[in-house]
C-alpha cells in the first residue's frame, strides 16, 4: 500500500500562487496592499481631470501585468 505524500487543502483555504524564481520581473505586492492601490487609483483617474484612455490603458497595463504575475489568470 501507498501512503500519500501530498496533503489536500481544507475545504475554503487558499492555495498560495505559484512560486517564482529570485530574479523575477515584479516585486511580490501583498493583495491588500494591491487591492487599495487599485481602489485609490481609481479614485484618482475619476476625480482628477485624467479623462483621456491613455492614462486608463496605463493604469490596466499595470494591473493585468500584476494579475498575471500573481496568477490569477
Amino acid at each position: 500500500m501507498v501512503k500519500e505524500t501530498t496533503q489536500k487543502p481544507l475545504p475554503g483555504t487558499f492555495l498560495l500562487p505559484r512560486q517564482r524564481g529570485g530574479n523575477s520581473a515584479f516585486p511580490s505586492v501583498p493583495d491588500g496592499a494591491a487591492m487599495f492601490y487599485v481602489a485609490i487609483s481609481a479614485v484618482i483617474m475619476a476625480f482628477s481631470s485624467l479623462f483621456t484612455i491613455f492614462p486608463i490603458l496605463v493604469f490596466l497595463l499595470l494591473w493585468f501585468r500584476h494579475a498575471f504575475y500573481k496568477g490569477v489568470f
